[in-house]
């Protein structure tokens, strides 16, 4: 189903009577604007309309997409509210024949029109009477409280969703997003907004934890803004209370939280501390607030000054401490920098550790079991253990929703399998010769030649091992079945140097192929001369950590993207800055530029557009507007006439950079894509998400050209130049697979490096690739020539 935008229903919603059913609406009254255009109030999934009819003022909230089981959704959370005084959530109506628009029905929420200022509106008019912000500080600490009691979590806590009203009742809308103990094995449908949500949360997070990380930065900002009101001059900018995105992802570049370490507010000073602790946990590891709020928070050691610079400082009385940035960043950068290990806050702030969960040791208990009784011998033991642990997992609430119940399914599925296979194989028998049975004989044929008996490579039984074959009474003799194929890895290492004492951050290539350059996590870049191979530089004086590297296409220039989104160029003869440039630091993804070093891609000012920067073009800007969710990854074709922009809900909208025409809508649900990639030619481009999905489109038809579930969680992808119907897959255990990007199947054996993989590139003249790994090491591959006649080996008696 295609669902209507927000200009549809604004169009729709003009004519009450001739789009509405029930009958306080359809004699309704649309609020208006100045203009005599329906007021509306757009979101990530809708739009909401204030509607008068019956004597009531009604809100009427329109989908513009579809939440998976929506109605189902609503229709369970309104029955576990029903019988739970909670006073700060709206009741509502799910209607599915909701709203008419273009002569199809819509479905819509309608609720009671809250009477309301958004909190940050509040907040606002308040400044100038702290004790009111300390009450709605106790305020929010008690509804808080309350979510916790209940188990609920609402998913998007920020200043748009909480209203206070005229007598200072906090109230909460907008439950796209609401989790309840009904929902325990979905996923997350939405992930809230960026300015108030812990940096690593995705959709697999979906639990009553939802909201307390959200909560505890709302109540953080209260307490700092009743205490020293002049904070909300400093980093209020429209979208936020104090803080932002940046300041959550990037915290060692954050102006906030020094100041906050120095609140006249001595609380607010301790729970900055457990707040920055936080964000190196994973979002469920976050304690809730009234936890933090406990008696343990007055013995929290609140340092002089917190710096995140070349070293981080913590002097607290009488103790000096110091690491390098690597440490002091821990799990708060994105992707393969997250596996850093965070700084010990030392004393009685630290948070410890969650316990494994129940879920995941028994899912994991009885896949092992599983995998032990595939041995004949411990069959009778191992599968019935398989079976009883796996259904025990899949019974009980906990552990990471699809890995953890996958998992628990397999082996419960391998426990039955083990039963019933439980005497062995049977192996098909005839009378035996008088003379002995000849030798197993090994062939090659091509791979071309029909074969009604082979068996596709890689599947189970590629490795299985012949059967032996007896000349006692009835000879059993061993069917033809297809051995190892006979293929060559795709690549071997070259060369490998060490530049740099932490994670690799990221890797670029010149054009002219003279120079790889590698940024570290670590402050530092250096370049490796590809013809002496030779290091030709390091530099570790740089002011910020590199995010991203670009060389440009005019030979040896490299554009740096630092954390705090400064893009600064390089000559890499003699490693020469040639010029700087600031970029909007509350973009929500790290700036862009194209490969000819023209254009720059940061987020709109709406959040859910692009804006386009010339850089040296009389043109200066371009917005891009009309996404379907707010923009997180942006890639250019290589010809740089068109780009990919990723948004938060899973879909790759497809524009023409000149002019910024939309071409395609690619859609991969529930993937949480973490990259995209065009090939060389721009005639096809591949996506992978967090889960290891895979998928392939045609750009130009929008038509999907493969599919595949990848063997590892998170991986990033290189098209092969040289061989350009080709893909390269670098997972996050070490792994490289190399895929036909015609059907995303590996055409040949799989290569293990050392450690694991940060970076990946691919060389200009498409001869190999280059690789980053997290020891700080990067490593030169060189393609091994193809075959002309793919080789298989086959048993034949």
């Amino acid at each position: 189903m295609k669902w209507p935008n927000h200009a549809d229903y604004a169009e729709a919603i003009q004519n009450p009577e001739l789009c509405f059913e029930l009958p306080e609406l359809h004699t309704g009254e649309v609020a208006n604007t100045t203009l005599g255009l329906p007021r509306a109030w757009s979101g990530n999934f809708a739009s909401v309309y204030q509607v008068t009819g019956g004597g009531r003022a009604h809100a009427v909230r329109c989908f513009v997409r579809q939440v998976t089981n929506q109605q189902d959704r609503y229709a369970a959370l309104a029955r576990y509210l029903a019988g739970r005084p909670l006073d700060f959530m709206v009741p509502f109506d799910f209607v599915n024949r909701g709203i008419r628009v273009h002569d199809a029905w819509y479905p819509m929420v309608k609720m009671d029109w809250v009477t309301g200022t958004p909190l940050h509106t509040y907040v606002e008019s308040k400044l100038g009477a702290p004790e009111a912000l300390a009450w709605l500080a106790a305020d929010w600490r008690l509804l808080s409280g309350a979510l916790k009691r209940h188990r609920i979590g609402h998913g998007d806590l920020q200043h748009g969703n909480v209203l206070v009203t005229g007598t200072g009742a906090l109230k909460l809308v907008d439950y796209d997003g609401v989790y309840v103990p009904l929902f325990s094995r979905e996923r997350s449908p939405e992930l809230g907004h960026a300015n108030y949500q812990h940096p690593r949360r995705g959709a697999e997070f979906y639990d009553e934890r939802l909201d307390h990380f959200s909560a505890l930065l709302i109540y953080v900002s209260l307490r700092a803004l009743a205490a020293e009101p002049g904070l909300w001059k400093e980093f209020f900018n429209g979208d936020n209370l104090l803080a932002t995105a940046v300041d959550l992802r990037v915290p060692q570049c954050a102006d906030l939280w020094p100041r906050l370490l120095r609140s006249p507010d001595e609380d607010v000073r301790r729970l900055t501390v457990r707040l920055i602790e936080s964000l190196r946990l994973a979002p469920a590891d976050v304690p809730d607030l009234e936890t933090l709020l406990g008696p343990g928070l007055s013995e929290v050691n609140v340092p002089v000054e917190l710096e995140f610079g070349s070293q981080l400082v913590a002097r607290r009385a009488g103790e000096h401490r110091s690491s390098t940035v690597a440490e002091s960043m821990g799990s708060l950068l994105p992707g393969p920098l997250a596996a850093l290990q965070p700084g010990d806050h030392g004393g009685k702030s630290r948070v410890a550790p969650a316990l494994p969960d129940p879920a995941d040791v028994l899912s994991w208990s009885a896949l092992a079991a599983a995998l032990v009784s595939l041995a004949p011998a411990l069959r009778l033991v191992g599968a019935p253990m398989a079976i009883g642990l796996g259904l025990l997992a899949c019974l009980i609430r906990g552990g990471d929703l699809r890995r953890t119940r996958v998992a628990a399914v397999g082996a419960t599925l391998l426990g039955a399998l083990g039963l019933l296979l439980r005497p062995g194989f049977p192996v098909a028998a005839r009378p035996s010769a008088e003379a002995a049975l000849p030798p197993l004989e090994v062939v090659d044929l091509p791979s071309s030649l029909p074969m009604a008996d082979a068996q596709p490579s890689g599947s189970a039984i590629d490795h299985a091992p012949p059967v032996a074959a007896t000349t006692s009474g009835f000879a059993r003799q061993p069917v033809s079945r297809p051995l190892a194929p006979a293929f060559s890895s795709f690549a071997r290492r070259v060369n490998d140097w060490k530049p740099h004492a932490g994670p690799v951050a990221s890797l670029a290539t010149t054009s002219d192929g003279r120079f790889i350059v590698s940024a570290g996590a670590e402050r530092t870049i250096a370049a490796w001369n590809t013809a002496s191979r030779q290091l030709a530089f390091v530099r570790g004086d740089l002011p910020e950590p590199i995010l991203a590297l670009t060389a440009l296409t005019n030979l040896a220039i490299v554009a740096a993207l630092d954390s705090t989104h400064h893009l600064r160029w390089w000559s890499l003869d003699g490693a020469v800055p040639l010029k700087a440039k600031a970029l909007d630091p509350d973009s929500l993804f790290p700036p862009v530029i194209s490969r000819d070093g023209h254009v720059i891609a940061i987020s709109g000012p709406d959040r859910r557009s692009v804006l386009l920067e010339f850089d040296g073009d009389a043109s200066g800007t371009r917005l891009i507007p009309g996404l379907s969710s707010w923009a997180k990854l942006v890639r250019f074709a290589p010809n740089r006439r068109s780009m990919a922009v990723v948004c938060h809900d899973d879909t790759i909208a497809l524009h023409r950079v000149a002019g910024g025409a939309p071409m395609q809508v690619l859609h991969f649900l529930d993937a949480a894509i973490t990259d995209v990639v065009y090939s060389p030619d721009g005639e096809s481009l591949a996506a992978v998400g967090a889960h290891g999905g895979l998928r392939i489109w045609n750009p130009t038809t929008g038509a999907q050209v493969a599919e595949r579930q990848l063997p590892f969680s998170r991986a990033q992808l290189v098209w092969l130049n040289r061989r350009r119907s080709e893909l390269l897959v670098a997972g996050d255990d070490g792994r490289l697979l190399c895929l036909n990007a015609a059907n995303a199947l590996v055409l040949r054996d799989e290569v293990q490096t050392a450690k694991p993989v940060t970076s990946l590139i691919e060389l200009a003249d498409g001869s190999g690739f280059v690789t980053g790994h997290a020891s700080g090491e990067v490593g030169l591959w060189q393609l091994e020539p193809e075959s002309s006649v793919e080789v298989r080996q086959f048993a034949r008696p």
